[in-house]
Parts: C-alpha cells; structure tokens; sequence
C-alpha cells in the first residue's frame, strides 16, 4: 500500500508545508493540482524547487489532479467560484499534460464536472479511452472519480466507462464521500476486481449533507476518516475484502476546519485518524 495526501486536505497550506503534512501523517506521495502549480510558479517558487522541496521530507508528487476537458460536457452549471474557481478544473487539455510532465508525475486524474444528464456513457467512454491512450504514450496512468454532483455520478456510471474503454493504464479513484453521497451500491463494489480501484481517497461526514447543498458539503464540512456520521467502516470493509486496500490510500478532506491548522496538526490529526480504522 502507498499511503497519498490528496491536496484538497492541505489546500491552506503553502507547498513546503504540505509536503510536511504528507510526511507526517505517514504518506509518501502527494497530489497536486495545475491551478496550485501555476499559483506557486508564479510566486517564484520552481518545478524543481517543488520536486526537491518533496523529496527533502521523503515524499513524492505522484498525480496531477483533476483533468476534466478530455470530455465536452465539463463546464458545471453548479459551482459557486467563491468555493472552487473555474480554473481548479478549467485547464486545457495540452496544457494539463505539460505540466504532468514537468512534474514527472505517475497518473492523471479524470473527472466529468458537467452538468448531470447531459453525458452519453459510450460517448463518454469514448473520450475516456483516447484520454487513457494520450496518457500511455507518455507512460502515465489515468484514473477516472466519479462526483455525484455531475455527469459521472456513481460508481455504476463510472464502472460502465471503465470497464468498456478496456485501457490498462486505467483505475477508478473512489473517494468515500462521493460514493457514500451518490448512490451506493454494495452489490456492484463487491463484483469489481480490486485492482481496478486504483486509489482510495478516506474521508466522513456529516450524517445529512450541510445545508442540503452538495457542493458545499464536498468542500467544506468533511470530517478525518472515522471521526463523522458516515458508514465508512463497511465501505472500508468490503473494499478491503476485495483488495482495494492494498493499492493506494490516502486521505481527501476538504474542511475549512482542517484549513486552520497548521502542518504539524494537521499531519498529526490525520496519522491519529486511522488508529481505530483498519487500513
């Protein structure tokens, strides 16, 4: 198992700081988005001050997240720029490539951000393989995340696309929040092979989305994995028992709790986090 510090967890931090955070919660890589890289290029701070600032606490940049231009249906009709501006997921394809090469990193992560219902699954699928193609002929991986809030909005959906588009360069990325908000299906996550989950991303919740909106919910009122009201423990259980847990794991919290807190707390709280969780 590669235990990964997803950036939305320390997305308040500065980047030395989040590589400190990564290792001390235990985590060996790190993901990081081309907003936040181009953010910090322009503060001065290099790709190689960036590789080497990691690699000093033992970590390693491993995937650039998210690419969602890959797909036509990819602008929301639902996201408030005050929680997320339309460049964490707005960048260009080839641009989007640049930048995982620059960095060297493994895998890409592919979302569909478009509005819900406006997607053909084999159209979709489609795109999803050519993506996965661009991606192998640069020796990368390309994840695919389902997000209930959009076009791909379950693991069923997301299933249907990666099982057809047949790219062995391909997993899913299943955070626990997303399917535990979606539509969960324990049925379907039993019959998936466990190396096709290729990242677990560990996070909880509140027991009713906050405000019954969504989108603030997913980006602001997460909870450490174990430390909410969400079922996590028997998703958890069943992806253990098909050998998801031993891929990558890591931990996805958008707080704004977890934004206060600087980079020790903030790794200590995440490493103490899993002491009642078996993985």
């Amino acid at each position: 198992m590669t235990r990964m510090m997803w950036s939305g967890t320390v997305r308040a931090l500065p980047f030395r700081e989040q590589v400190k955070a990564a290792r001390v919660a235990g985590c060996t890589a790190l993901s990081i988005s081309p907003m936040s890289y181009d953010l910090w290029r322009a503060a001065g701070i290099s790709t190689r001050d960036m590789l080497a600032m990691a690699a000093d606490e033992g970590v390693r940049v491993t995937h650039l997240d998210p690419i969602t231009r890959w797909h036509d249906n990819w602008l929301p009709d639902n996201m408030d720029p005050q929680l997320c501006p339309l460049g964490v997921i707005g960048y260009d394809v080839d641009d989007f490539f640049r930048i995982a090469d620059a960095l060297e990193v493994d895998t890409i992560s592919a979302m569909v951000t478009g509005e819900a219902g406006r997607s053909d699954l084999d159209r979709m699928t489609e795109d999803f393989a050519a993506l996965c193609d661009r991606a192998g002929r640069m020796g990368l991986r390309c994840d695919l995340e389902f997000v209930p809030m959009w076009a791909l909005p379950d693991l069923e959906s997301a299933w249907y696309v990666l099982d057809n588009a047949d790219r062995a360069n391909s997993g899913l990325t299943f955070d626990l929040w997303h399917y535990l908000r979606g539509n969960p299906d324990p049925e379907l996550l039993s019959s998936i092979p466990g190396n096709k989950i290729a990242s677990v991303q560990l996070t909880d919740g509140l027991a009713q989305p906050f405000g019954n909106d969504l989108l603030v919910d997913c980006l602001m009122h997460r909870a450490l994995p174990g430390k909410g009201a969400l079922p996590i423990r028997a998703v958890l259980g069943q992806l253990g028992a098909i050998g998801a847990l031993d891929n990558i794991v890591g931990f996805e919290v958008f707080s704004s709790a977890m934004d206060s807190l600087d980079a020790q707390a903030l790794g200590e709280a995440c490493r103490n986090s899993l002491a009642d969780l078996d993985v």
